[in-house]
């Protein structure tokens, strides 16, 4: 079953564009944002990781036959981390079920190095948009930079510095759907 389709592009961008603006909104009000309105920020980063799942399944059907197996088995876990996020977000579960919190701290910090290799994987082998495959990669590098500038105390802070990037290279990956380019059409085509 192919995904790669225009729903599953425009799918991911939202969701990668709602849950970076749910965490730049948090941000930029000093944590206020999840402080009184945290059901409301569960609901909307459970809809968009769901979209960004869907949009991340379409990439990886996209580039599959070019991709090496280590870099589909990357590809898929990031993919699959953005599906349990989705089950994570439900407002009230993870107080039901005590587990999933330690559960999604695990898989939120797995976010950003299988991220950081699902980038590098698509940017060497398949002609994938760089700008979303750099954004997609800095995860890993923009947590070493968001934990040295927060132990300088150069500036406050938050986890939404790192992960924005990475939202948003998930939703630039969905769209180039959306933008025919010969080389990928004729790279997909031979795969």
């Amino acid at each position: 079953m192919n995904l790669d389709n225009r729903a599953a592009a425009v799918m991911g961008a939202a969701g990668g564009v709602l849950v970076s603006a749910v965490a730049g909104t948090d941000y930029a009000t000093n944590g206020k944002l999840v402080e009184r309105h945290e059901t409301l920020v569960n609901w909307s980063h459970g809809v968009g990781f769901a979209l960004m799942f869907v949009g991340m399944v379409a990439v990886v059907s996209r580039y599959r036959p070019m991709m090496s197996r280590s870099g589909r088995v990357v590809l898929y876990t990031f993919a699959s981390l953005l599906g349990l996020f989705t089950v994570v977000s439900v407002p009230g579960l993870a107080d039901r079920l005590a587990f999933l919190e330690p559960v999604a701290g695990v898989c939120f910090l797995g976010m950003f190095v299988l991220g950081t290799w699902a980038g590098i994987a698509l940017w060497r082998r398949t002609p994938c948009s760089r700008p979303g495959a750099v954004l997609l990669a800095l995860g890993s590098p923009m947590i070493i930079v968001v934990l040295v500038v927060g132990a300088l105390g150069l500036f406050r802070v938050h986890a939404a510095l790192a992960e924005i990037p990475v939202y948003l290279g998930i939703a630039v990956l969905s769209l180039e759907r959306l933008v025919p380019r010969p080389a990928l059409v004729a790279a997909t085509a031979a795969g």
